[in-house]
């Protein structure tokens, strides 16, 4: 029986198009990151010969979750300043 290594390839798509999106769109960035942080983790589980590329895929993964969680709450501090300085924003 040949083993796929599907799960791990798009753990490690995914966590790279989390890294991506982070700069871009946080929150389609921020599902992509869980998305692909579980894709990995399921991929080392069930493919023992593509663990290096889980492993890609797990540490892309949290990267571009921390980075989307970083700029999320960025944003949501810059936004609460503005409005507490009683700036209108239209």
């Amino acid at each position: 029986m040949q083993e796929s290594k599907g799960l791990a390839i798009g753990g490690l798509v995914l966590g790279i198009a989390s890294i991506v999106f982070a700069f871009v769109y946080t929150w389609i960035g921020l599902v992509l990151g869980i998305a692909g942080i579980v894709a990995s983790a399921m991929g080392m589980k069930r493919c023992p010969s593509a663990k290096g590329m889980a492993i890609g895929g797990l540490v892309c993964s949290i990267v571009g979750t921390v980075l989307n969680v970083s700029a999320l709450a960025c944003a949501l501090c810059i936004v609460g300043s503005v409005i507490s300085a009683g700036v209108a924003l239209s």
